[in-house]
């Protein structure tokens, strides 16, 4: 007789796919996003002068755009599509299945999270300035010589990019650094990874977290390590909380967009911001920050929470077999956990809807811990 646990890949195995997928789409993705950038705007091409190569983007006419669509190509093939490829060649799901809750995306769901987002502007940027003051040990003093001149050249370049000040650039500006990379980036450290993590943990904090420093390491940007990771931590518990992929996207590009919109504002000279004094937040600020980043979450919580009062139970797999269904309820059970089975599938259209396996809410993370581990044998 066969067990099965569930029909997705267990979370260990899973991971070292989605390893394996990240990597490759970053040497892919800075392959043909470097072929952009030259052939957009540099006419001497040669491999001996690859070093210099950033100088002569910045220096040409044409280098701007050529920056802005080599960074799109690449987070595209970097982020967007190992997740895409992985979700559906490998897991052989619906994007809507990335959805492991029933909660919609309300109008206060969505003012909710920006309020989060914007409140925790002083935090980040307090943050920010703490990790630029941090200094490694004098053993680790080379390492911290190649830290310092990878974050120079990053600045240089990021400097470079923010420094539009037309509409066509802002709008290109916001499609390539807000949505291309809130979307990507979503999709794959909380939509994917941080799932597996949680899957094959069984603990929702430490997949949290341990998605969220991949997601600030994986930047390359030692002094920008700690905000990068307090986002995407906040940005786990909001997809945790809400089981909804949108809220983080949607709270990703929010972050991203409005300082699109701080550098364009400022650079057109509508407003005086003085982008350089951005991070010199008090630590009293910060802390009136960080406690107006708690009271939101909690009533973003208390939000998700009202949802789930009228029912305690919540859905670990949706499915169009019945007997992969009751063959999950029986594994289930076999591990004292209480689950049931409803088959919303339309009566007439029987291709139409899902069958769905309902636990507890308390028993979610040792059912979904449970279904990640087991495997199919015989």
């Amino acid at each position: 007789m066969k067990v099965l646990k569930s029909n997705e890949i267990p979370g260990t195995r899973a991971i070292f796919i989605l390893i394996g997928l990240l990597i490759l789409g970053y040497v892919i993705g800075n392959l043909i996003g470097g072929v952009v950038m030259v052939a957009m705007a540099v006419d001497d091409f040669s491999l001996a002068g690859m070093a210099s190569m950033q100088e002569k983007l910045m220096s040409s006419k044409r280098g701007w755009w050529a920056m802005i669509c080599g960074q799109g190509v690449g987070s595209l093939f970097i982020f967007t599509v190992p997740a895409v490829f992985y979700w559906l060649l490998f897991e052989k799901k619906s994007f809507s299945e990335l959805n492991f809750r029933s909660n919609k995306l309300t109008p206060i769901l969505v003012a909710l999270t920006i309020l989060a987002t914007l409140v925790a502007l002083p935090l980040i940027s307090w943050t920010a300035k703490i990790n630029e003051q941090m200094q490694l040990p004098a053993a680790l003093e080379g390492l911290e010589k190649l830290m310092k001149l990878l974050e120079e050249k990053a600045s240089e370049a990021v400097k470079f990019l923010v420094s539009f000040t037309s509409i066509p650039e802002y709008i290109a500006s916001m499609l390539v650094i807000a949505v291309v990379a809130g979307v990507g980036e979503e999709l794959f450290f909380r939509g994917m990874l941080q799932r597996k993590i949680w899957y094959g943990t069984g603990n929702i904090h430490v997949a949290i977290w341990v998605s969220a420093i991949v997601f600030s390491a994986i930047h390359f940007q030692f002094y920008g390590f700690l905000p990068r990771m307090l986002l995407g931590a906040m940005f786990g518990y909001l997809y945790y909380w809400s089981g909804n992929i949108l809220v983080p996207i949607i709270a990703h590009i929010f972050n991203n967009g409005l300082s699109i919109t701080a550098v364009f504002i400022s650079n057109r000279k509508w407003a005086d911001i003085d982008m350089e004094k951005t991070s010199d937040v008090s630590w009293p600020l910060a802390l009136v920050s960080t406690f107006l980043v708690g009271v939101a979450l909690y009533f973003f919580y208390q939000q998700f929470n009202a949802k789930q009062r009228t029912s305690n139970w919540i859905s670990v797999l949706q499915t169009k077999d019945i007997y992969e269904a009751e063959l999950l309820k029986n594994t289930l059970e076999s591990h004292d956990i209480m689950a049931v089975v409803i088959n919303r599938k339309d009566s007439v259209y029987p291709h139409l809807g899902n069958i769905d396996v309902q636990v507890s809410l308390g028993n979610e993370a040792e059912a979904r811990s449970i279904m990640s581990s087991l495997s199919t044998t015989e």
